[in-house]
């Protein structure tokens, strides 16, 4: 563990390149530190790298594999409407290569994309798991096969 002068989120260690990843609240700020074999932050001041994204706000990341990591995050946008999504953000580059869209929302009107996220593989492709409300929520799982 250590101190940081920012509120960090979203954090994920890279296990190729053994980095710690991590965002800033709101995710317009991007931090890396590398780590020793003991997975202690051998340098604890990280420059920002600045989002080249900017139409969500990354709730959660997960590592998924070859210096990659997937982010869900939220938005909000003039007249009320939120918008939610998913990216997978190369780690080597500080750049998303890829983005969608999450429309998805619970009965409550909460994005699907607001807080905890896990994707895993499966036979048939992938499975989502969500956990979108504050305080008390349910666990949202979905599968989405894949070509």
């Amino acid at each position: 563990m250590f101190r940081f002068p920012d509120h960090i989120g979203g954090i994920v260690r890279d296990t190729d390149t053994n980095r710690l990843h991590g965002v800033s609240w709101g995710s317009r700020r991007l931090y890396s530190w590398q780590l020793d074999e003991e997975l202690n932050v051998t340098d604890t001041h990280a420059e920002p790298v600045a989002n080249k994204q900017g139409y969500v706000d990354y709730q959660d990341c997960q590592y998924a594999g070859d210096s990659k990591m997937l982010c869900s995050g939220i938005a909000g946008y003039p007249g009320g409407f939120r918008l939610g999504g998913i990216e997978l953000v190369d780690l080597t580059t500080d750049t998303p290569v890829w983005q969608v869209p999450v429309v998805r929302e619970t009965e409550t009107g909460t994005a699907m994309t607001q807080n905890p996220f896990w994707f895993e593989t499966t036979d048939a492709g992938l499975r989502a798991y969500f956990a979108p409300e504050d305080n008390s929520t349910h666990l949202y799982i979905y599968d989405i096969s894949l070509p």
